[in-house]
């Protein structure tokens, strides 16, 4: 590699910049890389789901959007035992159910 590693921080990454090898701090996380300076690094939240948010980007959300095959809602509150169902664009629950369910087609069922 024909360098030195003198003052790179712990968890560093050499790359190539220009012609001179240099070092990124210390990354923690997925490492991310941009084809034009230096790697950086990806993180999330615990508890989210990941999703690429872009070609080169994995992001974290706490919901999947409906575009995604989700509600597009977190299920906070929700009683349970209780259903999810559309209600125009909105995603909302029932109460906690017992017995049979039936649905009449333009609302909650």
């Amino acid at each position: 590699m024909n360098a030195t590693n003198a003052g790179a921080a712990p968890g560093a990454l050499f790359y190539m910049a220009g012609s001179s090898i240099v070092a990124t701090s210390a990354l923690t996380g997925v490492l991310k890389g941009n084809n034009t300076g230096a790697p950086s690094a990806m993180t999330g939240s615990p508890g989210y789901i990941a999703y690429w948010s872009d070609n080169y980007t994995i992001a974290p959300t706490p919901y999947v959007a409906l575009l995604n095959g989700g509600m597009n809602a977190t299920n906070t509150g929700a009683a349970p035992g209780a259903l999810f169902y559309m209600a125009g664009s909105s995603v909302l629950a029932t109460p906690a159910l017992t017995g049979v369910l039936k649905g009449n087609g333009t609302s909650a069922p």
